[in-house]
């Protein structure tokens, strides 16, 4: 009785199903009551069809809803969340010096910035699926204006400065080969972020921001972290062993 009863709140839930499966019983009486045989064939065949289209209508929407599920448990399954969030104005290049190489501070135009975001995820399906940097992106809303970045790599030895943390070394997690199932990954995803409003950062240590990060696997599945109210602090990046201490 379960079955039948889900069936008809499946029928229920449908407009069409609900137009098209009580048609069956008028067409079904007037094709045993109507003298004409003509017409009582017609009726016969009308009520028929209308069957078959309520039977169509909750088969499909059950279908639709199993590809979704299907869909969602195919490949990489990536979930977590966005811990923290910081901003930047500057861009840490490599230059050659006397003696080696090192990290200096370059400034970017103000509608230019850097964002970078920790974040604590894993992959809960299988097989394991690689990220794909390049088709990922972020979407940064900060008092209703929404900016959209492309990834951007993290500098190797580069640092933050916030006591929330105990690790203060950054990890590009995009550098991960593959998501193992169950393997659990902390750091940084880093996006550059193109005609960002700088007046939105003047004279600011924190913004609060929406950020919406679409991660993209070989498979092109996309993976979405979410967090509708972070913290994001500004200017806190540093170089390790020269600004942060390790």
């Amino acid at each position: 009785m379960g079955k039948v009863h889900k069936f008809f709140l499946a029928i229920g839930s449908d407009w069409l199903a609900r137009m098209s499966g009580p048609l069956t019983v008028p067409f079904t009486v007037l094709a045993f009551v109507l003298p004409s045989t003509v017409t009582r064939i017609l009726f016969a065949i009308l009520a028929v069809i209308a069957g078959l289209v309520t039977c169509y209508r909750v088969w499909a929407t059950e279908y639709d809803r199993a590809e979704a599920e299907k869909a969602k448990n195919a490949g990489s399954n990536i979930q977590g969340e966005i811990r923290r969030g910081y901003l930047e104005h500057r861009k840490a290049e490599l230059v050659y010096v006397s003696g080696g190489t090192k990290y200096l501070w370059v400034a970017v135009p103000h509608q230019f910035c850097y964002v970078y975001f920790l974040v604590d995820a894993a992959n809960y399906n299988d097989p394991p699926a690689e990220l794909r940097p390049d088709l990922s992106s972020v979407e940064l809303t900060v008092n209703g204006k929404m900016f959209h970045g492309k990834h951007s790599p993290i500098p190797v030895g580069l640092g933050v400065n916030d006591d929330f943390r105990t690790v203060k070394k950054m990890t590009d997690v995009f550098n991960i080969n593959q998501l193992r199932r169950a393997f659990p990954w902390i750091g940084e995803l880093g996006f550059a972020i193109e005609g960002f409003d700088g007046s939105l950062t003047e004279g600011k240590d924190t913004l609060l921001a929406s950020v919406k990060v679409n991660i993209v696997d070989t498979l092109k599945k996309t993976h979405i972290l979410e967090n509708k109210n972070l913290e994001m602090l500004i200017g806190k990046l540093g170089i390790m062993g020269e600004e942060i201490k390790y």
